[in-house]
């Protein structure tokens, strides 16, 4: 994206600027075009959506939709088969099946999870022993947070959570307010729609699962003062190249 626009407002930019942008067209993500009419139509209630925004999320759906399509015969193969894969290993917070599979999308697993503020009060699901074959790994889609408080005070709290995590030596690529919305099964036509997330993609090999998970309760906390009281955070491992926001 040209640099001139990464702090422009949407509503401030013309279809054709929106185009070319690739937030619109028919080559720009179904997510992407749906988030960028919502803001036009309510311009009062989305003035402050900047490029910046909506370019990142634009981003992580592409690189979520970059892996080549399995199904789900083919993906329970990739299922892990050493029961330690289920467990939890230090240096690690989470078991291995959980970090690569949370953003499972229907098509391939998702980035590395590496924490999560509710992993405490809300577990992933795991194959009983000897129930591989008819397992199902619930899917996730990312949905914008559109009509939440989140959405309202994004602004204020995203330069609030960015000074904090600099301040603890954290380096981040991407971080996006979302929600996911999760499908458990080919039955399910709906699926249900989870909490709002602060979204933050970590680069590789740059902070430890213990230092994220140590920063989060700051987050929450910031996030509780801003009156954003059911938020998740969650940290991934961002495969692109590391970089100061």
């Amino acid at each position: 994206m040209n640099p001139e626009y990464t702090w422009k407002k949407i509503i401030n930019l013309t279809e054709q600027e929106l185009i070319d942008l690739g937030f619109l067209g028919p080559d720009a993500n179904e997510e992407v075009i749906s988030e960028v009419k919502e803001v036009r139509a309510h311009p009062q209630r989305y003035a402050h959506v900047t490029c910046f925004e909506i370019d990142n999320k634009r981003k992580l759906l592409a690189e979520l939709a970059s892996s080549s399509e399995i199904d789900q015969k083919r993906l329970r193969l990739q299922l892990p088969t050493n029961p330690e894969d289920y467990t939890i290993v230090a240096p690690n917070l989470l078991s291995r099946f959980e970090m690569h599979f949370w953003y499972y999308n229907g098509i391939s697993p998702g980035p590395p999870l590496l924490w999560r503020s509710d992993f405490d009060t809300n577990p992933f699901p795991t194959p009983a022993p000897g129930d591989d074959h008819s397992f199902t790994i619930p899917k996730k889609s990312v949905r914008p947070v559109f009509g939440t408080r989140l959405s309202e005070v994004w602004d204020t709290v995203v330069t609030q959570i960015l000074a904090l995590v600099k301040s603890r030596g954290i380096k981040i690529r991407f971080m996006l307010p979302v929600r996911f919305l999760t499908v458990v099964d080919d039955n399910d036509d709906k699926g249900t729609y989870g909490p709002v997330v602060v979204w933050i993609g970590v680069p590789p090999d740059t902070s430890t699962p213990a230092a994220l998970r140590d920063a989060t309760p700051d987050i929450l906390l910031i996030l509780k003062d801003a009156q954003v009281t059911d938020a998740v955070v969650e940290w991934y491992e961002e495969c692109g190249v590391a970089e100061r926001l």
